[in-house]
C-alpha cells in the first residue's frame, strides 16, 4: 500500500496496485468463510476489472497531455485548465 501512495510515476504506481491483487485473493481463498472461492472469485474479478480501469485511464491522460512521460505530476501540470480542475477535486 505504501509504494501506491509514495509513487511519483504512473508505471509505479500500476505496478503497485496489481500486487496488492494476490495476496488479498490468497488470504481469502485460504483463510475466508464457508463462501470463500465465491467471495475470492468476486474480488479477483473486481479488482482486475479496476486495474485495467486505470491502465486506460493512465493511458488517456498520457495521451491527452501530449508527453511521453509517466510522471504523474509532470502530466497533472501539462493538461489544460478545466481537466486540471477538475483533476484537482477529485484527487
Amino acid at each position: 500500500m505504501n509504494g501506491v501512495l509514495c509513487s511519483g510515476d504512473y508505471m509505479l504506481f500500476l505496478i503497485f496496485w496489481g500486487m496488492q491483487i494476490l495476496p488479498l485473493y490468497l488470504m481469502l481463498r485460504v483463510f475466508g468463510g464457508p463462501a470463500r472461492a465465491r467471495a475470492a472469485g468476486r474480488y479477483l474479478s473486481f479488482a482486475l476489472t479496476s486495474l485495467g480501469l486505470l491502465t486506460g485511464a493512465v493511458i488517456l491522460v498520457v495521451a491527452r497531455t501530449g508527453q511521453h512521460t509517466s510522471d504523474i505530476t509532470g502530466n497533472f501540470h501539462a493538461l489544460l485548465g478545466p481537466v486540471q480542475a477538475a483533476g484537482f477535486w477529485l484527487s
